[in-house]
């Protein structure tokens, strides 16, 4: 789903993260670059009604989304949730 950016996912943003919260029938969790202040970051929501995962990357102030589906909308849950962890 990632393609080239597994790595730099994997590797360069995941440092630090939020506990996993399960919410709405959402799961969601937050990662980000060790003293970054947010940027790079990620969010994860994974859709258990529909078995979906979606990546949010924030990096460089630009966001990119991926979603299992290839949709190129964000969920409002997962755009709400990333929100307002970016702003901690």
């Amino acid at each position: 789903m990632l393609g080239k950016q597994y790595n730099y996912f994997i590797k360069d943003i995941w440092q630090v993260e939020t506990p996993i919260k399960i919410e709405n029938d959402f799961l969601y969790a937050w990662v980000m670059h060790a003293h970054s202040g947010g940027d790079p970051a990620a969010t994860l929501l994974a859709d258990l009604q529909t078995n979906k995962l979606y990546i949010e990357i924030v990096q460089d102030h630009k966001t990119t989304l991926y979603a299992e589906d290839g949709s190129s909308t964000i969920p409002k849950p997962l755009a709400d949730w990333a929100m307002v962890q970016s702003s901690h």
